[in-house]
């Protein structure tokens, strides 16, 4: 009897399918988050990048700009900074004309274009969805890309290049740090400026009260300071 072609076939099909299961078993699931920057022994694909950029020489401003996107991406990625739907939504929900109906008025679609605007141009900053990453007004005069062009060679030495890797892997976890330490530094700045606004307030209470107000911020003087008149000692 002949062979069958149909049941070779489906023998190399099993074949193919038991291979991409093993594959399978090496995978595992990641955040974007983690995908740019790294989990386990995968290193992140900022890290990559950045490490490439020092393989073929990249000129210094062409780093500094290129790293300060990826800095951008991974807070976006992370969360530290609101995506622009978020954003979006947050803005129609606090315009003054939104009923809390679900329906976008024609002004408040007029206001959200005109925002939207200057932020594509570079004219509108959202803290919290820029965070402190510089946004340049878009120039007419930048809009024609330039090639890279370096006049040094570039070295490919697997060890070299596993360093550059090692060494913007521990950037990236210097950057996290930073940006959690910058949202402390500004929720502390806010308390203070909170407290010092009370503390303004009782003042202003305190002087239309009548009562003088000491350097210590204090109507009457302060505990344990002897303050009566001073007698001179017949001789």
């Amino acid at each position: 009897m002949g062979s069958n072609p149909n049941k070779s076939n489906n023998n190399s099909d099993n074949t193919d399918n038991s291979k991409l299961g093993r594959g399978c078993a090496d995978m595992q699931e990641m955040s974007c988050h983690e995908i740019l920057t790294g989990k386990g022994e995968y290193r992140g694909l900022v890290p990559i990048i950045m490490a490439y950029l020092d393989q073929i020489n990249t000129d210094e401003e062409t780093t500094r700009v290129i790293s300060s996107y990826m800095d951008f991406i991974v807070a976006r990625a992370s969360g530290d900074l609101v995506s622009p739907a978020t954003w979006m939504r947050d803005f129609i929900t606090s315009h003054p004309d939104y009923k809390q109906d679900s329906r976008v008025s024609q002004k408040i679609g007029a206001d959200l274009c005109a925002a939207c605007h200057k932020i594509g141009t570079g004219a509108l900053r959202i803290p919290e969805m820029h965070g402190d990453f510089e946004i340049k007004s878009v120039d007419w005069r930048n809009a024609y890309a330039a090639p890279l062009v370096s006049t040094e060679q570039a070295t490919h030495d697997e060890t070299g290049i596993n360093q550059m890797v090692d060494r913007y892997v521990a950037r990236q976890e210097l950057a996290a740090k930073r940006r959690k330490l910058s949202v402390e530094v500004e929720a502390q700045k806010a308390a203070l400026g909170r407290a010092q606004a009370e503390l303004d307030a009782l003042d202003r209470q305190m002087k239309a009260s009548g009562g003088a107000v000491y350097a210590n911020g204090a109507s009457s003087p302060a505990l344990g300071v002897d303050r009566s008149p001073a007698f001179t000692r017949p001789v």
